[in-house]
């Protein structure tokens, strides 16, 4: 069991100070409580350290010997303390993000570029998983998540505005299938859809219908995890596609797709990044908790 040492420290002051009063005004406590602090000091050791006059005080023999001894020691932890510090105002390190693909790609990545450019000394990982994992567990600093609902002990902070949906297809494949009139109709046409987690669960898609949210039964007939797959099914002319707005967003602007249904999608609460709520954040992780909490423009 770590003794404490407080004493020791105080005995040190004294010393380098020369006096009780000099050492209450350095560490914000009374003159009685520095006096009474060495007394039960010598009576733990057994033996006298100070000697005291009404003006000064001074080392005994064996005061001498301790405070030679203890110096030297307690310079070099101070010095420790200052690298540490030093250190801790590098932006250096690796910082982990576990969080589906397209939230890598298309929310992370864009936010963090130029920082990652600007800190050449930090290293960033991100761990593309569509899996609900427990990140400190797993050793991630960061996790993304939809909504604010979280396990206890983390944070969160707002990443992103509130998700809009969008369901695309591209003209060629529109002008060979036909655009489809309704939701139900969407089974006469080929539909790509996201599994999710080891057990591949398919991420149904959902509609705004009589002020609900509905889930109507499709056949989906290309399903990968993998986001980038069947985005390039799409462009490629082989499906239609739904999905957040933010992973089409370039292709509708350039009319390599185009939305349908925009009246009947729905918009999702925000994205929020989340971390433990109890652990150290050094500066780095600071910064880009600040770098990525959505601002509304």
């Amino acid at each position: 069991m770590l003794k404490n040492f407080n004493d020791l420290y105080l005995f040190l002051v004294v010393v380098k100070s020369g006096g009780f009063t000099a050492t209450a005004k350095i560490l914000n406590i009374t003159t009685s409580a520095v006096s009474h602090g060495i007394t039960n000091l010598e009576k733990r050791l057994q033996t006298k350290l100070l000697n005291r006059s009404t003006r000064s005080v001074s080392c005994t023999e064996a005061g001498q010997q301790l405070f030679d001894s203890l110096e030297p020691l307690y310079s070099s932890i101070e010095q420790q303390l200052e690298e540490l510090e030093r250190s801790d105002s590098k932006v250096s390190g690796t910082i982990r993000f576990n969080a589906s693909e397209n939230i890598c790609n298309y929310v992370l990545y864009p936010k963090l570029a130029q920082y990652m450019a600007d800190n050449p000394q930090l290293n960033f990982e991100f761990y593309c998983d569509s899996n609900f994992i427990d990140i400190i567990e797993h050793g991630y600093d960061f996790g993304v998540r939809l909504g604010e609902a979280l396990a206890q002990g983390m944070v969160a902070v707002q990443l992103t505005p509130p998700l809009q949906i969008a369901m695309v297809a591209s003209p060629e494949y529109l002008a060979k299938h036909g655009t489809p009139e309704s939701v139900s109709d969407l089974n006469n046409h080929v539909l790509g859809a996201v599994c999710l987690g080891t057990k591949r669960q398919l991420l149904n898609w959902e509609f705004i219908q009589n002020q609900r949210i509905v889930s109507p039964q499709l056949n989906y007939r290309i399903r990968s995890n993998n986001y980038g797959l069947l985005k390039r099914a799409a462009l490629e002319h082989k499906c239609i596609l739904w999905g957040f707005r933010d992973e089409f967003a370039q292709e509708i602007a350039s009319g390599q797709l185009v939305e349908l249904f925009t009246d009947i999608v729905p918009t999702y609460d925000p994205l929020y990044l989340y971390f433990a709520q109890n652990r150290y954040k050094s500066r780095a992780k600071q910064e880009i908790i600040d770098l990525l909490r959505y601002k509304e423009k």
